[in-house]
């Protein structure tokens, strides 16, 4: 920092802002004086502060698309692959066809709710608060960087989505359901969602090593990530919490299925030869390969539809917990079992009121009423 005599009651106040991220180039910020060298001299105090504080912002030329490539680059060793090609999908096919081309400096809050409300014309008030996640985060490492004074995405407002209802089936549509599947390769994936509850993503995980007989007893270690670029397109994860590792008890049947399925699928392994995939996978295709979610959920999906029950791959796993919630096993136990470190979120998410409880609570009441006006 230093100041510049140009002539007399002339000064320039020159700040060294440090390197440019995206040119590598130094920046200065030059102010004018046009009095006595005091004023230069109270100016570069008040820039020094502002240089210390981090409210000085370094001029440049970067539009958002920069700042938003920028992100993404600083992501990638920060989050799974997944996870970084959901925000890569987000960043470069809608916000920055929309908004790429502005200088990021020249970026208002107007432009941003302008672009959320378009959004709500064609997507989901879901993926407009995705994709303000994204942009947000972006701009906060701008903000970090020194290339704004202040995020303009704080200052919009972003739609609430509206709460997708759960969908829960009987006991008498499960069985149906595992009528319908039966023999086919949804038969496996769907029994087991439905008699442990775990997640489609940890029941594709799920190997022959992870399963113990004498304990009877399968461990959750890993999750099946679907990957578009990646050979199947499948690799694995492990859980995302401490929680999420998990041992799941198992009932004699559950046991006995999965018995017979380790059978049948030694029998197509030794037909299959030198070409099966040794992934040691309890669900795989034909050559022992990983299966892609996204593959179960839609042939779920058409199964589900032709059944008559029209619910989705997930719904199942609602259904083990309620079905035990309403059979009053106790909400620890649960929430254990689905991979919950708070059992209270188990329960305010899992806990669905049913016909028959509302109809036991009233019977409940009634008789605990009307006995004790007959007593008296």
């Amino acid at each position: 920092m230093s100041i510049i005599k140009k002539a007399r009651q002339h000064y320039v106040v020159r700040v060294d802002v440090g390197k440019d991220p995206f040119t590598g180039n130094r920046v200065r910020i030059d102010r004018t004086v046009r009095g006595p060298r005091l004023e230069a001299e109270a100016l570069e105090a008040e820039l020094k502060s502002q240089r210390n504080r981090g409210q000085l912002v370094m001029p440049s030329k970067a539009t958002l698309k920069d700042v938003l490539e920028d992100w993404l680059a600083a992501k990638y060793v920060k989050v799974g692959p997944r996870t970084h090609e959901r925000y890569t999908s987000l960043v470069r096919a809608s916000i920055v066809p929309a908004l790429g081309a502005v200088r990021v400096q020249d970026l208002q809050p107007e432009h941003i709710q302008k672009f959320y409300a378009e959004s709500l014309k064609t997507v989901s008030a879901t993926t407009v608060r995705h994709r303000h996640v994204a942009l947000k985060s972006a701009l906060k490492r701008a903000l970090g960087r020194k290339l704004i004074s202040s995020n303009p995405a704080d200052y919009v407002e972003v739609p609430k989505p509206s709460r997708k209802e759960i969908r829960t089936i009987t006991a008498a549509e499960a069985r149906m359901l595992l009528d319908h599947v039966k023999g086919s390769s949804l038969e496996v994936p769907v029994r087991l969602a439905l008699d442990t509850g775990m997640r489609l993503s940890e029941v594709l995980g799920l190997r022959w090593s992870d399963i113990d007989d004498e304990r009877r007893c399968l461990m959750v270690r890993q999750a099946a990530l679907e990957l578009s670029s990646k050979g199947t397109g499948v690799t694995f994860k492990e859980p995302k919490s401490a929680s999420g590792t998990r041992a799941i008890d198992l009932d004699d049947r559950t046991l006995s299925f999965l018995r017979a399925h380790r059978k049948t699928q030694n029998e197509t392994r030794l037909l299959v030869g030198q070409a099966w995939a040794k992934n040691d996978l309890v669900i795989c295709n034909e050559v022992g390969e990983p299966v892609r979610p996204s593959t179960v959920s839609r042939h779920f999906g058409r199964a589900s539809k032709r059944s008559g029950l029209g619910c989705r791959f997930h719904d199942l796993r609602h259904t083990n917990a309620t079905m035990a919630l309403a059979a009053g096993e106790h909400v620890d136990d649960v929430a254990q079992r689905l991979g919950h470190s708070d059992s209270s979120f188990t329960y305010r998410v899992y806990s669905h009121p049913t016909r028959d409880g509302n109809r036991r609570v009233a019977t409940t009441v009634a008789n605990e009423i009307h006995g004790i006006a007959e007593a008296l």
